[in-house]
């Protein structure tokens, strides 16, 4: 996770340390770890303010999507073509939360998606060649952001419980599980991602919601669904120099 000097503690979360995990060491079975394989150097990550992710337990993910959607779309009197073709195929009304998904990826599509798909996601972002495998104490990996103190929120003075309400639904719904943590961008393994483009529309207006851009940078809810269409990694991307657009 991310990049630094040497040492093995990389931050620290709600008074507790967060430890990088020896390549060969305890937990780093190729099954759950997959970057073992390429042997990840330790380092160390510089984090801003831990929060406490049972915030999150009093958020409905629902509710925090509804509310980011009312704040995207236009009010009616100034809606045009160009706001109409960003949301299509939806309307100003919020569709609702996705319908989970149930058919897993194959094993060679996970195979895929870690040999292949990820590094090429890294380089094409320009992360660095190898990742650093972080241990967080979480109760499950949506909570990690707020227990490390992410800090790609915080320009626009924005809490991590609601993300963190949003990733934990996902896991739910989607199997999507926090795989790669930057600086300003993460992406989710997804184990059951959506295998048709209606299904796929639905997850891309809760999408376009979430971060300033997702898969390649795109903006749109049909550009965002066509490409996730049984994609084993989503992407999402927050600008660092953004200021506050609303009071929090």
């Amino acid at each position: 996770m991310g990049d630094g000097g040497s040492g093995t503690r990389i931050g620290a979360g709600l008074g507790r340390a967060v430890q990088a995990a020896p390549p060969d060491g305890p937990g780093a079975d190729p099954a759950r770890w997959p970057a073992r394989r390429h042997q990840a150097p330790l380092g160390r990550w510089d984090f801003i303010s831990p929060e406490d992710p049972r915030e999150a337990d009093r958020l409905d993910a629902g509710a925090v999507l509804e509310s980011e959607w009312k704040c995207w779309v236009p009010p009616p009197s100034w809606d045009n073509p160009e706001y109409r073709d960003q949301r299509a195929p939806f309307t100003l009304e919020w569709p609702g939360l996705a319908a989970p998904q149930d058919t897993p990826l194959t094993p060679a599509e996970q195979q895929q998606a870690l040999d292949v798909t990820l590094p090429q996601i890294r380089q094409a972002n320009r992360a660095t060649p190898h990742a650093r495998i972080g241990l967080v104490t979480a109760a499950r990996p949506a909570d990690v952001l707020a227990v490390i103190g992410w800090g790609a929120l915080y320009p626009g003075r924005e809490s991590l419980p609601p993300l963190t309400a949003v990733l934990r639904s996902w896991e739910d719904r989607f199997g999507a599980r926090l795989i790669d943590v930057g600086y300003a961008d993460l992406r989710p393994f997804v184990e059951r991602p959506p295998r048709t483009l209606h299904a796929a529309e639905r997850i891309a207006a809760e999408q376009v919601l979430l971060a300033d851009d997702c898969i390649d940078g795109a903006r749109d809810i049909a550009t965002i669904a066509a490409r996730l269409v049984s994609a084993p990694i989503w992407t999402f991307w927050w600008d660092c120099t953004r200021k506050p657009t609303r009071p929090h």
